[in-house]
């Protein structure tokens, strides 16, 4: 258990990640980055770089630069140096950044307004996608098997792969989903009628 004493910037984590040497990233609601080696934490605030010092989410791409998502906005850190980007005023005028995933060689930033962001070759970009553009996501979670999943507050249930996208509804017996998780090779839902087991495969709960 580490505190503000033993060097964490700030006690309220949001955020954590393993990189592939075995160091925690760990991502504050107001103290910056930090990146603890099993002895010692190494700050980073925005005086090294970042867009801001609330940091909600974290992801290595697959050429390991780490992906620091903030409220309004993402890092992007290469190891050496710090790349800011943040979101245009009118795309995002008054929600916050949610969640960072990755599907293929593409990272998506989804929101709780439900405008996305894509990152792709180190460019970012924003878009109204489809799936959002009527409802925003309530709930977003990876499966096991790399589909992003997203619970709508229509109550339908998206899950979007690298070459499609497809609905599936969910039904009264389902009830109201309020948290999805990963466990074992499965996407469980947690609904006001108990836990059911996604399967994607056949499109079905």
């Amino acid at each position: 258990n580490y505190t503000a004493v033993d060097g964490l910037p700030q006690s309220q984590v949001q955020a954590v990640l393993e990189d592939k040497s075995g160091y925690l990233w760990i991502g504050t609601a107001g103290g910056g980055l930090a990146r603890f080696d099993g002895r010692e934490f190494k700050v980073y605030t925005t005086l090294d770089g970042l867009l801001t010092n609330e940091v909600v989410g974290l992801r290595f791409d697959s050429r390991d630069n780490l992906w620091i998502l903030h409220p309004r906005g993402i890092t992007r850190f290469d190891g050496l140096t710090f790349q800011k980007f943040k979101v245009p005023s009118d795309k995002l005028k008054e929600g916050q950044l949610r969640r960072i995933f990755q599907l293929g060689d593409t990272l998506f930033i989804s929101s709780n307004l439900g405008i996305t962001g894509r990152v792709r070759n180190d460019s970012l970009y924003y878009s109204e996608d489809s799936a959002f553009k009527e409802w925003g996501v309530e709930i977003a979670q990876a499966a096991p098997s790399g589909e992003i999943c997203m619970f709508r507050k229509d109550g339908s249930l998206i899950v979007k792969s690298i070459d499609r996208t497809i609905t599936i509804p969910i039904d009264k017996e389902t009830g109201r989903v309020y948290s999805m998780f990963s466990m074992n090779r499965d996407l469980v839902l947690q609904s006001t009628e108990g836990l059911f087991k996604l399967d994607i495969k056949n499109q079905r709960i």
